[in-house]
């Protein structure tokens, strides 16, 4: 889509790489809520599955493109670079939830935050998540960011939501909410894959590295917000970038 800065209430951000069908069912869930909420797309770096979005229902709908493979903090960073929203939700295309309760997840955050300057983390079926896995935060919020890139830049896939809630946490701008039950797909209860689809194998390749990041950062006082010193010579920013 053509990239300007786009002005809504509530965004849901939603990086995909192959799981269209899953997908649907999130959107499915997502339009249920009774509230205006908009959905941003990332097709990352796959043609065939960059296709297939252009047959989703366009309802409050825009798809964004990377032309190779940029996966979730980047994308997350990128949409919040382009949309000014007052709500900002990044999520993933393999979860399903009760729309009713997300928008007393949403009230809650307005309870919370009239400020729109805080995170609120939501409850998932899993507890091998992190508490920042998924949340809710709000303009204020994401424009305290150099670019709004609220995920630390070093991370290819894990960690950079941790390092999110650890910041929110430590300056008191962190609450949770327990009234909803985000449901991974295709997932045994202890959060293993009862199938291994290409996201999760792509995924899988840079958690060794993701963590080595995250134990170096820790080692050397790092975290993103309170500072935004990189370790990574190869950071991968939206801003600019030519490939994407």
């Amino acid at each position: 889509m053509n990239e300007q800065r786009i002005k809504v209430d509530t965004s849901f951000i939603i990086p995909t790489y192959d799981r269209f069908e899953s997908l649907k069912e999130t959107i499915k869930c997502i339009r249920s809520i009774p509230d205006d909420v908009n959905i941003w797309v990332v097709s990352d770096g796959n043609e065939k599955n960059a296709e297939l979005l252009k047959t989703l229902p366009p309802l409050k709908l825009g798809i964004f493109k990377n032309s190779e493979r940029r996966d979730w903090p980047y994308s997350i960073n990128k949409v919040l670079q382009l949309v000014e929203s007052r709500i900002y939700v990044p999520f993933a295309d393999d979860i399903t939830f009760n729309g009713k309760d997300f928008k007393n997840a949403l009230d809650f955050y307005d309870q919370c935050f009239p400020d729109l300057d805080g995170v609120v983390g939501l409850g998932q079926d899993l507890t091998n998540f992190g508490m920042g896995a998924f949340t809710i935060f709000g303009a204020h919020y994401a424009e305290s960011f150099p670019y709004k890139a609220v995920y630390c830049p070093d991370y290819s896939h894990y960690y950079s939501d941790q390092e999110h809630y650890l910041y929110s946490n430590s300056i008191g701008k962190y609450r949770f909410f327990d009234g909803i039950n985000l449901k991974h797909r295709d997932r045994n209860e202890r959060g293993g894959f009862l199938f291994k689809d290409k996201t999760n194998q792509l995924a899988h390749t840079v958690i060794a590295k993701d963590r080595s990041t995250f134990d170096l950062r820790q080692s050397k006082g790092l975290l993103w917000g309170k500072s935004f010193v990189t370790t990574s010579p190869n950071r991968r920013w939206p801003r600019n970038d030519k490939t994407s």
